[in-house]
């Protein structure tokens, strides 16, 4: 694959998801319940002052964001290309599906492990938005669908941790807060919608990629404003009103629903945070973090199960073995002994013991039978 060395556990990344990725999100219809809760988001003071005036006509609108790609020449596939140099056009082991230019050939690509080509895929695919290379800081219009490539390119970029590309391709978008990132903004195109256009999971990367800069409190700085937001989410849904604090038909069955969404994607933050205080070695705050997430009344067993291993792995980085030890006992008591995948993530937990007592022969060993269990790559380095 290439994409080799993903933890699928510890990135904000799910490759499943990619997979899976539709553009039904924000539809061009009315706002559903659905459509409402998972679209919502508390519009920013320059966006509210936006929308409090009549808008102009779509021709005379200004483009607050401008996004490009950053980077012309594609990513290329330097596996395959080692492969056909040392091995040979008939030897050569490593195959890369050709797919059509679209979001379905996407899928393909992500869901088969072909990252690479699947970054150069979202260039080819955005440049129809002109969105292209060379197209930044140029006007172009938004869209549910442009948003959601951009969403899927940054997350292939932090799977493949290419993190100077995913950090200049970020800043165009500035704090996700502009009016163009609104449904208000475009009513010819999405009448009676409101609400972000921006998928909530590219909050997430914006906020925790400026761990990767020269200054990563700044991604604390923005982790905190999202559990800010989504507090005042939490609140207004509490007093009967819409997410975003607009007076309208909540049925009890619906806040519940909402309320359920905006905890699981608190829950989601919290871990970004947990991950960010790693990377900057913060141990304990790391810990803090996850332990917030598992007393959560709504994580799952499988989530808590994810949180005992990452907290088995931090205490192996602060040296300590026999807490260590029984957090992975506590993760094995949450998974599915029958379960592949769970049997790779019991044999990964011998391999990290190995390491660290400097076995790395055995450690070896185990993390090749971990990932013929598991079917998947294997996560060697903890949070990161």
């Amino acid at each position: 694959m290439d994409g080799a060395g993903m933890s699928r556990d510890d990135s904000v990344v799910n490759l499943d998801d990619m997979a899976q990725t539709t553009t039904s999100r924000g539809s061009k219809g009315g706002h559903s319940p659905f459509d409402r809760r998972t679209t919502a988001w508390i519009p920013s003071s320059r966006a509210a002052q936006v929308f409090a005036q009549p808008l102009p006509a779509a021709d005379k609108r200004l483009s607050y964001t401008m996004p490009g790609i950053m980077q012309e020449a594609p990513l290329g596939d330097p596996v395959g290309d080692l492969a056909k140099k040392h091995l040979g056009d008939v030897h050569a082991a490593v195959v890369r599906p050709s797919v059509e230019r679209s979001t379905d050939g996407l899928r393909r690509l992500i869901a088969s492990g072909n990252l690479r080509s699947a970054v150069d895929l979202t260039g080819v695919l955005l440049a129809a938005y002109n969105q292209g290379f060379g197209k930044a800081h140029s006007p172009s219009k938004h869209t549910v669908e442009s948003l959601e490539l951009w969403c899927v390119r940054f997350q292939l970029l932090m799977a493949l941790k290419m993190n100077t590309l995913l950090h200049s391709e970020l800043e165009t978008f500035g704090d996700l807060e502009a009016p163009d990132m609104f449904f208000q903004y475009y009513p010819e195109i999405y009448p009676m919608k409101r609400g972000s256009m921006v998928p909530f999971s590219m909050r997430v990367i914006h906020a925790e990629a400026a761990k990767f800069t020269p200054n990563p409190s700044d991604a604390l700085t923005r982790l905190n404003k999202l559990i800010a937001n989504i507090n005042a989410i939490m609140s207004n849904l509490s007093h009967g009103r819409w997410e975003d604090g607009s007076v309208g038909e909540l049925s009890d069955d619906d806040r519940l629903e909402s309320e359920a969404l905006w905890k699981s994607r608190l829950n989601a933050v919290r871990q970004s945070m947990a991950r960010t205080f790693f990377t900057i070695k913060e141990y304990h705050l790391a810990s803090a973090s996850l332990a917030q997430v598992c007393h959560s009344e709504n994580c799952s067993l499988e989530e808590k199960s994810r949180i005992y291993s990452s907290l088995g792995r931090i205490n192996l980085e602060l040296g300590d073995q026999q807490q260590a030890a029984e957090w992975f006992q506590k993760c094995s008591e949450f998974v599915d002994p029958t379960n592949p995948a769970a049997k790779g993530i019991v044999i990964g937990h011998k391999a990290y013991q190995k390491m660290f007592y400097g076995n790395y022969a055995e450690a070896y060993e185990l993390m090749l039978e971990a990932a013929a269990a598991n079917d998947a790559n294997v996560d060697v380095s903890h949070l990161s």
